[in-house]
């Protein structure tokens, strides 16, 4: 197993890059996990795991649709699946279907609605609840294995930490 921790350079490259960005995703396949296995041998092209928080928890859930055949399980912590209208619950609705396991977890308080988040602005104009059960529902709808998960709590490292174990379990088994 190899686990890799990739971070973003600014708040704006943030919204550039983890809102549902074919470039990056391609980065993350094709420089990123290729990089990995040049170093471990061994790791396999298949059943990796994708996650991420918040908007990179947007980034992964598209990553893992756009590149099914890599990334059998997929951690979506507070994915601001709200983004452009809830455009991923649509995809979603369009892709082959394989049978990936995805976890999808928000705060039950995380009911903020029309804010805009800076840098760049990004509109909000769905809490985080309502985008996270409608995506869930897609995915299940698409035979996807999607497990949705409401914790405690609200946009915060705390929250996400605190069921990261449990999270690992149910998608790795």
């Amino acid at each position: 197993m190899a686990c890799v921790f990739v971070s973003h350079v600014d708040g704006k490259s943030r919204h550039d890059d983890f809102t549902c960005n074919e470039r990056y995703a391609r980065f993350i396949v094709e420089d990123l996990i290729s990089w990995v296995q040049n170093c471990n041998a061994g790791i396999a092209t298949n059943e990796c795991l994708i996650g991420g928080v918040s908007l990179s928890g947007l980034q992964a859930a598209y990553t893992a649709l756009l590149r099914q055949e890599i990334f059998s399980f997929t951690l979506c912590q507070s994915g601001s699946l709200w983004w452009n209208d809830e455009w991923l619950t649509g995809f979603v609705k369009n892709c082959t279907t394989t049978g990936n396991q995805f976890w999808v977890s928000v705060g039950d308080q995380e009911t903020e609605s029309g804010v805009s988040h800076p840098p760049t602005n990004l509109v909000q104009d769905v809490d985080q609840i309502s985008a996270v059960n409608r995506f869930v529902a897609a995915l299940n709808l698409n035979e996807k294995c999607a497990h949705s998960h409401l914790f405690h709590g609200g946009h915060e490292t705390r929250c996400w930490e605190a069921e990261f174990s449990d999270a690992i379990k149910w998608l790795l088994g």
